[in-house]
């Protein structure tokens, strides 16, 4: 039976490896940070980045929200050490408001100022598939585009690696249980006044389990599709769309080459909205 039963185990951490995001291979070179919370989704992959011999370190936000957040970032400095990390650790000041928007601004200015001061090649982070379906549905029912609906668009100076996005939670739970890993559950996940909780056990969770590897493609193919149309709204493609207008046919066949004439009205308000989340601004419908 204890034979059996590894050999279940083998298999499982082989699919999950399997799974990992093609990104994943670039962190090879260089060292990297791992934003690290001691879910069970980020202690999975530090002991994933261990396996895969990454040079990385830790960071760790503490918001003062909840009372088992000290046993966590406890649990961060123990895996530092014991694994020989270094552990940066922020304290955030009470939100008043907006907890989530203020949380996430002041967790990327910290993760962004050690990767300048350190010199850390990207920043790591354990988005899985929940997450992005989580999202997707949340963006759906709002009525918005592309976009908006794939999420996790970041325009930063560093490039952002998510190895697990395409891995379902309930194969991480397994990986955790399997190796035997101590981790921290969160107990506003379980809070239904939050919407993402709402879409999470409501419908996410139970798409996931039953379709998550058509989940994962699907996800993955309009990922493509996005960054297809994005390449297209360069501000030099953008220019000689304009500049074709006022050439002849002839000129203007020629400019076609480089000027994406597939660009439409839809797709320049993609790139206003690009500008505008740059500049610290999301537009309305």
């Amino acid at each position: 039976m204890c034979l059996i039963s590894t050999l279940i185990t083998q298999r499982l951490i082989v699919s999950l490896y399997d799974k990992l995001s093609p990104a994943t291979q670039s962190l090879t070179r260089g060292k990297h940070l791992l934003g690290f919370s001691g879910g069970v989704d980020s202690v999975a992959l530090f002991f994933i980045l261990l396996r895969l011999n990454v040079v990385f370190d830790m960071a760790i936000v503490h918001y003062h929200t909840r009372k088992e957040a000290d046993d966590e970032v406890a649990y961060a400095k123990d895996l530092a050490q014991k694994y020989n990390k270094r552990c940066f650790i922020a304290h955030a000041p009470h939100f008043h408001s907006h907890f989530e928007a203020n949380a996430r601004s002041f967790r990327f200015g910290f993760f962004g100022e050690i990767i300048a001061t350190h010199h850390y090649q990207s920043l790591i982070l354990a988005h899985q598939l929940n997450d992005r379906l989580e999202w997707f549905m949340m963006q759906l029912v709002r009525g918005v585009g592309l976009s908006n609906l794939l999420g996790f668009e970041d325009s930063r100076s560093y490039p952002i690696i998510r190895p697990l996005e395409s891995i379902p939670k309930n194969e991480i739970y397994q990986f955790c249980k399997d190796e035997g890993l101590a981790y921290f559950e969160d107990s506003s996940n379980n809070d239904m006044r939050f919407k993402r909780n709402y879409f999470r056990y409501t419908f996410c969770n139970e798409l996931v389990n039953s379709f998550s590897e058509g989940i994962a493609r699907s996800l993955m193919y309009l990922q493509k599709d996005k960054q297809t149309l994005l390449a297209a709204l360069t501000p030099q493609a953008l220019y000689l769309e304009s500049l074709s207008q006022a050439l002849p046919l002839e000129s203007k066949q020629q400019c076609a080459i480089f000027a994406y004439n597939i660009i439409e009205t839809h797709l320049l308000l993609l790139a206003c909205d690009k500008i505008a989340k740059r500049c610290g601004y999301v537009l309305s419908a």
